[in-house]
């Protein structure tokens, strides 16, 4: 006999429901980040940042769970295709930012990345986003390396500024973050 007074269906139901509720709220934080590391651009589409790596051997499993999920050589190999990291190696020591841009059409112009050090200071990003999407017919997204510099922040974060040109030339800030490096 338990101390409860509680009939035990009664006590299991609150039990599930506050399971459920947690599990709900965890959900709901974990979307609420996925979120925030959206930036909504000036033409309407939106531009994720993936993650921001450091070093001259680059590489960003885009999930938690991929890493140990690629490591696993029985699975099938459509799956650990899902799981495969991006990867770009630099000649230099170089910080890379690695996004996805979704809803571009051919006349989007492409986001640009400035580094905001410690001192404030404003260092440009070197643009290597593909080209290639200019000659696009539709709607699409693109994933991979947008941004490198040749320098890299000690202090395991950097604060990135993003901006979009408009159609008249003018430069509009699109939103700053600031973001763990992997090294």
């Amino acid at each position: 006999m338990t101390g409860s007074t509680e009939p035990g269906n009664l006590r299991g139901l609150k039990g599930r429901l506050l399971a459920a509720l947690i599990c709900g709220l965890l959900l709901l934080l974990f979307f609420q980040w996925r979120r925030s590391s959206l930036i909504d651009l000036p033409d309407g589409s939106n531009l994720g940042v993936l993650g921001v790596t450091a070093g001259t051997n680059h590489v960003l499993f885009t999930q938690p769970w991929h890493r140990p999920l690629h490591k696993l050589t029985f699975l099938p190999k459509k799956l650990r295709m899902e799981t495969e990291p991006f990867q770009w190696k630099s000649a230099t020591p170089s910080t890379v930012v690695w996004a996805k841009w979704r809803g571009l059409t051919p006349m989007s112009t492409p986001p640009e990345f400035v580094l905001i050090d410690g001192s404030g200071a404003v260092h440009p990003f070197e643009d290597i986003l593909p080209r290639g999407y200019r000659n696009m017919t539709t709607v699409g997204e693109i994933r991979g390396v947008f941004a490198v510099i040749q320098m890299v922040n000690e202090n395991g974060t950097v604060h990135l500024r993003v901006y979009q040109s408009n159609a008249v030339g003018g430069r509009i800030m699109a939103g700053e973050r600031t973001l763990r490096v992997r090294y």
